[in-house]
């Protein structure tokens, strides 16, 4: 087996946290979820491009629907992946 000379890549958490611009969309993401009781224990990762995962549980589906449009309606989010448990 050869080595490569490569240099590893830091954990993707590590790399998500050190960008300021995805953590300013997480954040208002968090704070738009934040503002409906339902939705304020979702939890919220961003990444480059604009692309937020949804993660966590809620009560019902309609929750789970609206927080999706609360996510995609934050201006520069691009995409979102529902990654959220629950009925």
């Amino acid at each position: 087996m050869s080595q490569s000379n490569a240099t590893p890549l830091p954990p993707l958490q590590a790399a998500w946290q050190c960008d300021p611009q995805r953590l300013l969309l997480a954040e208002r993401v968090r704070v738009a979820l934040g503002a409906q009781p339902a939705l304020a224990d979702v939890r919220v990762e961003g990444y480059e491009g604009g692309l937020i995962i949804l993660l966590g549980a809620v009560p019902s589906p309609a929750d789970r629907t609206q927080a999706v449009q609360t996510a995609r309606q934050v201006v520069g989010v691009r995409e979102v992946v529902d990654r959220m448990v629950g009925p």
